[in-house]
């Protein structure tokens, strides 16, 4: 089954600028790093639609997400700029078709 670019589920600046430095189906991306990605995006869709006392205490950016537990990308700098991108410009609704993009992107077999 072919897969589709991530830029099917979520067209944005920061998701254009995402693929063309990984490639539209993020093939060139090791698979902890977007396993990562995804999980930080998820992670702030499940705090942003949760109530409002969740919000005040805690940290829910995808950038902070993505490197809380000191993970570092291997362009770490150029992925933070990237995560802040999508942070602030992607809705619940794209977020979730962005994890969901990089999900069926990912071949867990291997």
């Amino acid at each position: 089954m072919p897969q589709k670019p991530i830029t099917y589920y979520a067209q944005t600046t920061a998701v254009n600028a995402l693929c063309q430095q990984y490639g539209s189906h993020w093939q060139d991306m090791p698979k902890l790093e977007a396993l990562t990605i995804a999980a930080a995006i998820a992670t702030a869709i499940a705090n942003a639609e949760s109530d409002a006392l969740n919000m005040l205490t805690c940290e829910c950016s995808i950038p902070y997400l993505a490197t809380c537990d000191g993970f570092r990308f291997q362009d770490h700098n150029r992925t933070l700029t990237l995560l802040e991108q999508l942070d602030t410009e992607l809705d619940s609704s794209r977020a979730a078709n962005l994890v969901i993009g990089i999900y069926s992107n990912i071949n867990f077999l291997q």
